[in-house]
C-alpha cells in the first residue's frame, strides 16, 4: 500500500512543480520564481501535520507486557 502511495504521489508532484515553475516564468517577478518551494513546504507541513494526528492502537506499539512475557519464555 505504501508504493501505491508513493507512486501515486510521484506521478502527481513532478506535473504540479512544473506547472508552478511556468506560472512563476510567465509572471516573470522573481517572487514567484519560488512558488514551487513554497507550495512542496506547505505540502511537507500538511504531512507532518496529518501524521503526527495518526494515534497508533496500544498493541501496536509493542507495549511492555508482550515484552515481559517474551523474556519469560525465553529464560524459562
Amino acid at each position: 500500500m505504501i508504493t501505491v502511495i508513493e507512486t501515486f504521489g510521484l506521478l502527481l508532484s513532478g506535473p504540479l512543480l512544473a506547472a508552478l515553475i511556468r506560472e512563476g516564468l510567465i509572471h516573470g517577478n522573481v517572487r514567484w520564481l519560488g512558488l514551487p518551494f513554497i507550495v512542496a513546504g506547505a505540502m511537507g507541513v500538511l504531512v507532518a501535520v496529518t501524521i503526527s494526528c495518526i494515534n497508533l492502537p496500544a498493541h501496536a506499539k509493542g507495549g511492555e507486557s508482550e515484552d515481559l512475557e517474551d523474556s519469560s519464555v525465553i529464560a524459562g
